[in-house]
């Protein structure tokens, strides 16, 4: 009787110590701090955040390639976001012209390396544009190359390059895009990936980039470009090629024509 009455003892002088120590530990009072991100997507061509405006000079010589004088330079200018890029093309009013004067966009796949080129690789033989149409392919290459670079190492692919053909480059159209800009004939978003308008070709000798930086692990994402990180995170060379027309109707014969690659940058699909 009496061992067990010590034993209760103990037991009830260990629940006081435990309660006293609970009620010196407070959780009354709390401090909640709520970051939130304001990041923006945003992407720029040549720096502009609106229009970078490059002339083709055509040769006239039906279902040709033909580059411009220099590759673009795409960056993410989020502050703090990444974002992937997607590209559409679109035929602008003609310079010039009225509306039906204007070349339309031929957004099927161009060509075939096995028998749709030129044996040199000049022009398009099989499923190219037709009258008054064009072609138009992209491929985003180094992101340390120097403007100007088709045909170089680091740079972009020379227009008769096979790299256009081996690669998905070619920009299809899609019904339905929202635009203000009534002059627009609205086509397809083209998003970059890994497997799509990327040129692997190039050797890259300068360390860049030609994939997407795939930020944080999420496939297709560019980063923030940030000048100091020196290997071209969230910036990109373009490098475009168009098909022209088979042939041109004496309506559009000199006749200026306007085609818009549109770069958009987004958080998701």
């Amino acid at each position: 009787m009496t061992k067990l009455l010590k034993v209760v003892i103990v037991l009830a002088v260990s629940c006081v110590w435990a309660r006293q120590a609970q009620a010196a530990l407070s959780y009354d009072g709390h401090m909640d701090i709520i970051v939130t991100m304001n990041c923006s997507a945003g992407v720029s061509v040549d720096g502009s955040a609106f229009t970078s405006t490059y002339t083709i000079a055509s040769t006239g010589l039906g279902s040709a390639y033909l580059v411009p004088g220099s590759s673009a330079t795409v960056k993410n200018t989020s502050t703090c976001a990444s974002t992937l890029w997607q590209m559409l093309v679109s035929t602008m009013a003609t310079i010039g012209g009225t509306e039906t004067a204007g070349w339309k966009h031929h957004s099927s796949a161009l060509v075939d390396v096995a028998h749709k080129n030129n044996s040199d690789g000049s022009a398009c033989l099989l499923g190219c544009p037709n009258a008054d149409e064009y072609g138009f392919q992209a491929l985003f290459a180094s992101s340390m190359t120097a403007a100007g670079a088709y045909g170089v190492t680091d740079g972009c692919p020379a227009a008769s390059a096979t790299a256009w053909d081996t690669n998905v480059s070619t920009i299809a159209t899609r019904s339905g895009w929202a635009t203000a800009d009534v002059r627009i004939t609205t086509g397809s978003a083209n998003t970059y990936w890994n497997t799509q308008y990327t040129w692997t070709g190039n050797s890259n000798s300068k360390s860049g980039l030609n994939t997407p930086d795939n930020f944080g692990g999420y496939a297709g994402y560019m980063g923030p470009f940030i000048p100091a990180n020196g290997t071209g995170i969230g910036q990109r060379a373009l490098c475009t090629r168009v098909t022209m027309p088979s042939s041109v109707s004496a309506d559009t014969n000199n006749v200026p024509q306007v085609i818009r690659l549109s770069i958009y940058a987004t958080h998701s699909l």
